[in-house]
C-alpha cells in the first residue's frame, strides 16, 4: 500500500540477468489509472489483464505487502500462468484496518507546503521513522507552479482498507507451484507461524527471514534480498 513501481527499481536492475524484470504499479497507486471499487480480487484481474495484453503466457509472480495479497490471489486463481511465486512480508490472514499513516498524510496542508522537507516535518509527530516517511512521499509531487499534490486517491485507499484488511484466500484455495516467502526480522507482517498456516495454501513454499530489515524487505534488504531471490531461482 502506497508504494509504486519506482520503488523496485534497484532490485529490478539487480535481478535483471535472471528475468526481464517488468515492474507495475496497482489501481490507485503510482502512474496507474485509479478504480473506485479495487478489491484484491479486481486488483488481481486488472494484473491479469495487463499480463494478457502483453501476450505474458507464463511469468514469475513477486508482490510486496498489498501487492503480496494480489500475488497471492492471482497464483490460487491462475496458477498455470506463474512458474513461482515470491511473497514479502505479508500472509494469507487478516490485519487491523489501521488508516494511521492515511489519515496523516491527508492532515498535511499542502498549500503550506513550500518543499518536501516541509511535508516531511508535517508528517514526523505522527510517522516518527524517517525512512517511512521518505517511503510515504514518494507519492508527492511537484507541479510547475512550485504547489505540490499527492499522486495517488488517498481517501479512496483509505476507503478500501476494510476491503484489504481481511484474510485474501478461502478454505481448499491452493497454488502448488514454488512459493517462496520473504520475511523482515524487525517486522510482524510475517511470521514463522504465520508462515506454517500459509503452507496449507502453498504446499511447496519456503521462508526465508533477512534480520536487521523492516517491512520494506526488497528496499531495505539490499543485496541480502537479491541474494534470497537467487538462491531460490537458482535451486528449482
Amino acid at each position: 500500500m502506497l508504494g509504486s513501481s519506482r520503488n523496485w527499481t534497484g532490485t529490478g536492475k539487480a535481478l535483471a540477468d535472471l528475468y526481464h524484470v517488468l515492474a507495475l504499479d496497482l489501481p490507485n497507486h503510482g502512474r496507474s489509472p485509479q478504480m473506485p471499487r479495487a478489491s484484491i480480487e479486481r486488483m488481481a484481474e486488472r494484473v491479469l489483464d495487463w499480463m494478457d495484453a502483453l501476450a505474458l503466457d507464463r511469468a514469475a509472480l513477486m508482490g510486496h505487502s498489498l501487492g503480496g495479497k494480489v500475488a497471492m490471489r492471482l497464483a490460487v486463481d491462475h496458477g498455470d500462468r506463474f512458474e513461482r511465486l515470491f511473497v514479502l512480508d505479508v500472509a494469507p490472514r487478516a490485519y487491523p484496518a489501521d488508516s494511521t499513516i492515511l489519515d496523516a498524510l491527508l492532515a498535511v496542508d499542502l498549500a503550506s507546503v513550500g518543499t518536501r522537507a516541509d511535508a516531511e516535518a508535517a508528517l514526523e509527530p505522527a510517522i516518527p521513522s524517517l525512512r517511512t516517511r521518505w517511503f510515504l512521499l514518494t507519492n508527492l509531487s511537484r507541479l510547475d507552479d512550485g504547489s505540490y499534490r499527492w499522486e495517488v486517491p488517498l481517501e479512496t485507499i483509505r476507503d478500501h482498507l476494510p476491503d484489504w484488511t481481511p484474510t485474501v484466500l478461502n478454505a481448499g484455495d491452493v497454488y502448488r507451484g514454488p512459493t517462496h516467502f520473504v520475511a523482515g526480522g524487525r517486522s510482524d507482517y510475517l511470521s514463522r507461524s504465520d508462515f506454517e498456516e500459509a503452507r496449507v495454501h502453498f504446499p511447496n513454499a519456503d521462508l526465508v527471514i533477512l534480520p536487521d530489515v523492516g517491512h520494506n524487505v526488497h528496499v531495505d534488504g539490499g543485496p541480502a534480498f537479491v541474494d534470497a531471490v537467487r538462491t531460490a531461482v537458482e535451486k528449482a
